[in-house]
């Protein structure tokens, strides 16, 4: 087991979602199959989540390469669900152990990568506390 009392840091980024959010964006992923471009068919707009799909020019093809988009051998439900599993039971020990010295930042990112802005202010105001 690892001791976790070895390690100092000022401040945990811990960026959460919604399982329903995860879940959807995952089994809607895309990628290249040659190029491996992502590319994502779930738009998720509703409980203050607004998360558009990222979809190519072309149904099917890929922007880059033109080549055919697939779904991962490993964005099926059971799988991500058990991936899902396996990240919380790993994950919450030490969500709890820096919770409790006060370390962590919990930050959802309701609008993806537009609310990284957002997360930075947040990550420069809590580190000029130390």
């Amino acid at each position: 087991m690892l001791e976790l009392s070895k390690f100092e840091f000022d401040l945990i980024v811990n960026l959460k979602q919604h399982e329903d959010v995860i879940l959807a964006k995952l089994k809607g992923r895309r990628v290249c199959q040659s190029c491996h471009a992502n590319y994502n068919i779930a738009d998720i707009t509703h409980e203050g989540y607004l998360l558009p799909a990222r979809l190519p020019k072309l149904k099917g093809k890929c922007d880059h390469c033109g080549d055919k988009l697939v779904k991962r051998t490993d964005d099926k439900l059971s799988i991500i669900k058990r991936r899902m599993f396996e990240f919380k039971v790993k994950t919450e020990p030490l969500e709890k152990f820096y919770e409790e010295r006060g370390k962590i930042l919990s930050f959802t990112a309701y609008r993806g990568v537009d609310d990284y802005p957002k997360l930075l202010t947040e990550i420069k105001q809590r580190l000029e506390l130390y």
